[in-house]
């Protein structure tokens, strides 16, 4: 997908607008005192990544191999939901905030977030050895035997190409209206065509029918 990145390390852009100098990861340290909380313990407040998702744990090595430990306070969220929520709400006030966010997500494509610089990672080093994220990949696979058994099926993958934009709609309208995502599904075929890229002309007069 277009515009797909991951960071442990975001701030609203205004935070970066009030302190020119707060540009990278290893500026954290020299600027704790912006994100200090009544519970963090003299730390910068950091919401870190849904408690039992793996970049949690990245994120908790990663604190560690930067030396951060004295300075920063992890704040694991509840949910995805929480995450976006605790991040609205001090966006709203014009709070100073600090946390992992990824994309594109609805929030990050709303939001004038600004990811903090880090250094790319080398070799076989992950993330968690104290370097950025990978752009994340999108990867569609099907059994070898699908290619003959339904050429039409794989064609459809092959032209596949969901975007940024496609996804924030349909996600921020699924979230309005606390829908399945079978429901979302459905407006998706309903208000973007960007879908009957993917499949042939009779194809999508069916699906077309079908909504009716």
């Amino acid at each position: 997908m277009d515009d797909n990145w991951q960071s442990m390390f975001v701030v609203p852009t205004y935070v970066v607008e009030q302190n020119p100098g707060v540009t990278s990861v290893e500026d954290i340290p020299d600027y704790k005192d912006l994100f200090v909380t009544a519970d963090s313990g003299g730390k910068a407040r950091l919401v870190t990544c849904v408690i039992g998702w793996n970049c949690e744990v990245v994120n908790q090595s990663k604190l560690g191999a930067y030396g951060f430990e004295d300075d920063i306070e992890l704040v694991p969220p509840g949910s995805a939901a929480a995450l976006f929520a605790d991040l609205e709400g001090a966006y709203a006030k014009g709070d100073n905030w600090l946390g992992y966010m990824w994309g594109p997500t609805q929030t990050a494509a709303e939001l004038n977030l600004t990811i903090l610089e880090e250094a790319a990672c080398v070799g076989a080093d992950g993330p968690e050895t104290g370097c950025a994220y990978p752009t994340a990949l999108v990867r569609i696979t099907v059994h070898p035997t699908l290619i003959s058994r339904a050429p039409e099926v794989v064609e459809m993958l092959r032209l596949w190409d969901f975007t940024t934009a496609s996804q924030v709609a349909a996600e921020g309208w699924m979230a309005e209206n606390e829908a399945s995502f079978d429901e979302a599904a459905i407006w998706f075929l309903e208000n973007d065509d960007v879908w009957t890229q993917w499949v042939t002309d009779v194809a999508a007069s069916e699906v077309k029918a079908s909504l009716e």
